[in-house]
């Protein structure tokens, strides 16, 4: 019979929720950015129904290595929506981990990933908040849920990676 080590098996426990909040609006400088970035956005027949949603709001600090999109004073995470346009083939700026806002096509479904709160700190979708690696643990924002991994002793050592 095979033992299977504990640490080889990944372990998914979610032990916290969290949201975007959206809310205020945007200057008019930040609008002016935004019709710039509109400029970006080649016409194909269906450039109706543009909606904006309200800006994300930084209710917590963050950490400082976050990657982040700028529009003024606001800040997005990867995945955030600036704006949509169109009804059939929907467009969208969206926030890229580049911390660049890109065009790029989206369902008329899309779902935005939501942050996470944690001790006074606020993380993006993706960001791991802090790794207990003698125990072999890393605790990770996953569309607004904190979830805490065990990863392999492999992946905690680093072994086997160039």
């Amino acid at each position: 019979m095979k033992m299977i080590k504990f640490f080889e098996i990944l372990v998914f426990i979610s032990i916290s929720t969290g949201r975007t909040f959206r809310g205020g609006e945007l200057s008019s400088s930040e609008m002016s950015e935004l019709k710039l970035m509109m400029a970006d956005i080649a016409d194909d027949g269906d450039m109706s129904d543009m909606k904006i949603p309200l800006p994300p709001q930084t209710i917590m600090k963050r950490r400082e290595e976050s990657q982040r999109c700028i529009l003024g004073t606001k800040e997005y995470c990867p995945g955030e929506i600036l704006f949509r346009i169109g009804q059939n083939r929907v467009k969208a700026k969206i926030c890229h981990p580049n911390s660049k806002f890109k065009t790029v096509k989206i369902p008329a479904d899309y779902q935005e990933l939501e942050r996470c709160q944690h001790r006074g700190m606020e993380y993006c979708d993706g960001e791991m908040l802090r790794g207990f690696t003698g125990w072999g643990f890393v605790q990770q924002c996953t569309n607004g849920r904190l979830q805490l991994e065990a990863r392999s002793n492999r992946q905690v050592t680093g072994a086997g990676i160039d």
